[in-house]
């Protein structure tokens, strides 16, 4: 998210058209799930196919041709070039019959050597000869020492929802851990040798990422952090940043998600986007931000939409790169807003392209729905706007049923706030009690009392928490006959296919402390606010805005650390023992980048536009 203008958006389809769409025409281009999802939101496939390409294929390994008119392979991959993905293009290389294959890949050598070696290169020269080893590996695969083969690195995570809302999913992955990284050695949990390999690749990569766009967009950052690993990523940011003193300044926070988690649980969904992408399903494998539209309102043969024939009509998607104006308004409209405004930009799409729609009655999704249908029979170019589907996504999901379970979980989410506040956590045994009733699931269940453990710490398990754990084992039970066991716990299932009863306790209030542990690491103020005479409820107000509040003050409440910019920053706090020295603020520049390592909701990118 960021504060001020500046064109990410632009930069994201920049890099893909300077970078990936020259290198693919006559070419077989191969891509990872990550890839395909960043390009599907940077004008999609048929930008691939309108430049000359001549297949698109997902990487696997059933992807060989012998074809011999495909002498030329693209892969695009998100993934460091070692196992799986490395054995995958090995496999359709060897399969295949290219004489030209180049090879981009989202991942930087600095990450590839960690990947490799368990450490990054020292001398910037090795960075390099990282890539020329693998590029010595495909001509042996081609056959031939003397065709041609290139690697190189592109960012290409970036994936802009809105010009001031981006996303990088690559990374989701990249996840703030409580327990893992707090131990007795606490110097050396904040290194990044002391994380995982995986772990150590992803944020190297993540890093790479935020460098590379910071020069693209030709800024000079001011970088901020707050919670253990957005500290770790700042640190090395920062050394990479060093490099970049011109052009203007710039604010980066960096932000644990663990730090508010809340945030991302919560049935609220002030955002029309987060109550789409709760409710219509995934669209496909591999995607983590966009959802599947049902688009057979607009098919002139209509069919049932539990029919066999359902299935063959391709679905509709959030992402149209010639429909911003609506896609801003899912992210920051209020519901009723939103649904006016979508309204007037469909009427005037018809009357741009000669239907007159019925605008007639009370304005609901149903009747939206109506509307949309009114262009049923339309030319392909009409039907082919992204406004429709747009429009078709966000009334599907209010009329959907889940629309108001959403809305009942809510209810429940601010009753068990109340009453935990006010009564500990005995809610939590009467809701897990009475779930069934309230038409939860056990998932959901697990949602809210994660969410008031987020919030409240050990005050959200209650006085008695041996009659909790009892109650989540009968639950777990309950689930587990009924084939409805949530998926974060099918991991812990035995080889007998056994859920132990120690292990799923273990594994869940681990995971609850330490999310009160992480909260406990940074000095920020309680995310409830209370009356002190109980007149008033509790207020859960989100870090996020807390964050943009408190940058504009003079005196800050919340304490980010700055990471500093080598010698001169050194020498400057040097001379503050003899004279009053500012220290940097976030509002110091004009723009502010506000980074949420784990992932952020559209609600609180709304917060902050």
């Amino acid at each position: 998210m960021q504060g001020s203008s500046i064109a990410l958006d632009r930069i994201a389809a920049q890099v893909w058209a300077t970078e990936v769409i020259p290198r693919v025409r006559d070419a077989v281009v191969y891509m990872d799930s990550h890839m395909a999802e960043a390009l599907h939101w940077n004008k999609g496939i048929t930008w691939i196919l309108d430049s000359g390409a001549v297949a698109v294929r997902e990487l696997s390994f059933m992807e060989g041709s012998l074809d011999r008119a495909e002498e030329k392979a693209v892969f695009l991959v998100a993934l460091p070039l070692v196992g799986t993905c490395w054995s995958q293009i090995s496999a359709v290389v060897r399969a295949s019959c290219f004489s030209c294959c180049t090879v981009i890949t989202s991942c930087p050598a600095s990450a590839h050597h960690i990947a490799l070696y368990g450490a990054p290169p020292q001398p910037q020269q090795e960075f390099r000869t990282c890539f020329l080893h693998f590029e010595e590996q495909l001509l042996d695969w081609m056959g031939n020492m003397n065709l041609s083969a290139k690697v190189i690195y592109v960012p290409l995570a970036l994936i802009c929802v809105t010009p001031s809302f981006f996303l990088m999913p690559q990374f989701q992955d990249v996840f703030p851990t409580g327990p893992i990284t707090q131990n007795a050695n606490e110097k050396r949990s904040k290194e990044l040798g002391a994380l995982p390999r995986p772990l150590q690749t992803s944020i190297q990569s993540l890093v790479g990422s935020l460098y590379s766009l910071m020069k693209e967009l030709d800024v000079r950052a001011d970088i901020f952090s707050l919670g253990s690993m957005s500290n770790l990523i700042g640190e090395e940011l920062e050394r990479y940043a060093r490099n970049l003193q011109k052009g203007r300044g710039v604010t980066l926070v960096l932000v644990d998600r663990t730090l508010d988690m809340a945030g991302a649980l919560t049935s609220a969904c002030d955002s029309m986007m987060d109550r789409v992408t709760r409710i219509l399903p995934s669209f496909g494998r591999g995607h983590s931000v966009d959802v599947q539209v049902d688009m057979s309102p607009l098919c002139t043969t209509r069919s049932s939409p539990t029919g066999e024939n359902a299935k063959s009509v391709a679905p509709g998607c959030l992402a149209q790169p010639n429909s911003a104006v609506a896609m801003d308004l899912l992210v920051t409209a209020k519901q009723k807003e939103c649904l006016m405004e979508l309204n007037r930009l469909l009427v005037e799409w018809g009357n741009r392209n000669g239907i007159r729609l019925d605008v007639g009655g009370r304005l609901t999704p149903q009747q939206l729905q109506k509307r949309v249908g009114q262009f049923r029979g339309a030319s392909r170019n009409v039907l082919r706007g992204g406004l429709l589907q747009q429009v078709l996504g966000v009334a599907q999901a209010l009329s959907d049923p889940n629309a108001t379970k959403l809305q009942d979980q809510y209810g429940a989410e601010k009753l068990l706030l109340q009453n935990a506040v006010a009564n500990g956590g005995s809610a939590m045994v009467q809701l897990l009690q009475n779930r069934e009733s309230m038409g939860l699931s056990l998932e959901d269940a697990f949602v809210l009392l994660t969410f008031l453990y987020s919030l409240l710490g050990e005050k959200a398990l209650g006085s008695d928490v041996d009659l909790l754990k009892a109650e989540i084992v009968q639950a777990i039970y309950q689930s587990s006959e009924g084939n409805a066991l949530p998926q974060f716990l099918q991991g812990l299932l035995n080889k007998d296919e056994v859920l132990d009863e120690s292990e799923v306790l273990e594994h869940v209030f681990k995971v609850l402390r330490g999310l009160g542990s992480s909260g406990d690491t940074v000095k920020h103020r309680l995310l409830l606010e209370c009356s002190n005479l109980g007149a008033q409820p509790a207020v859960y107000k989100p870090l996020v805005q807390q964050l943009v509040q408190d940058m504009m003050r003079d005196d800050p409440v919340l304490q980010l650390e700055h990471h500093g910019g080598g010698l001169t920053d050194k020498l400057k706090a040097g001379f503050g023992f003899f004279r009053a020295a500012t220290k940097p603020q976030p509002k110091d520049n004009p723009v502010v980048i506000l980074f949420v390592v784990g992932g952020v909701t559209a609600s609180e990118a709304k917060l902050v536009s």
